[in-house]
Order: structure tokens, then C-alpha cells, then sequence
């Protein structure tokens, strides 16, 4: 599945629970906007904060997390993607044409720091 097909899926999942994401005026736009900004920035606080405990726990010994909270880690990562595929509809961003036109202009900005072989 590509990124439109699941960007597509999670749309029909929305429209199935009474769920828009596309405001028709500029009101509802931004109340849209506010809600998914605050939403996808607690997922990320969540994902964050398991990464704290992690660190905590395990950066004396150099380990990585437990499989429980590495678990953890990959759902709140899950909770971000879901968040940033409705903040696109919200925007009315294509994503995958915008992260491969961001990705070019990194290409420029970064040129002097490419690594040459292995």
C-alpha cells in the first residue's frame, strides 16, 4: 500500500465514525487545524516521553529499551503518522509530492555534508 492508498483508507475509516477533516470555511478550517495541532504534539509528547524512560533506564548500560517499551515507541510513532496524514487533509497537502519537493531542496541545503563511498 502507497501513501495515497493510505491516506485514502484513512479516510473512509473517518467519514465511517462522522469524522471531516476538511473545513469549508475558514472557521472550521482552523478549528480543524487547532485540534490536530494539539492532538499530533501530545502523540509526539507521548513518544518523547518513552524515550526519556528509555534513556534513563538504559543509556548507562547502552541498551535499548525492552521489547515492552520499544512496543510502545512504535505505536505513539503510529499515533504521529495518523495525526500528520490528517493535518495534510487539514492543509489540503499532497504529501508525497511535498516530502519528495522538501527532499530536493534538502539535497541543496545539505550538498556540502554528503558523505563519498562506504
Amino acid at each position: 500500500m502507497d501513501l495515497k492508498e493510505i491516506i485514502a483508507f484513512q479516510k473512509k475509516f473517518d467519514e465511517k465514525h462522522g469524522w471531516t477533516w476538511e473545513g469549508q470555511s475558514d472557521k472550521e478550517v482552523l478549528e480543524r487545524l487547532k485540534y490536530v495541532t494539539i492532538a499530533l504534539s501530545g502523540e509526539v509528547g507521548e513518544f518523547a516521553n518513552v524515550v526519556k524512560k528509555a534513556l534513563r533506564k538504559n543509556f548507562p548500560e547502552g541498551s535499548l529499551p525492552d521489547e515492552e517499551k520499544m512496543e510502545m515507541l512504535r505505536e505513539e510513532i503510529t499515533d504521529v503518522f495518523i495525526y500528520t496524514i490528517l493535518a495534510s487533509r487539514v492543509l489540503k497537502v499532497d504529501l508525497e509530492e511535498a516530502y519528495f519537493k522538501k527532499v530536493k531542496e534538502l539535497e541543496i541545503r545539505f550538498k556540502d555534508m554528503e558523505r563519498k563511498g562506504p
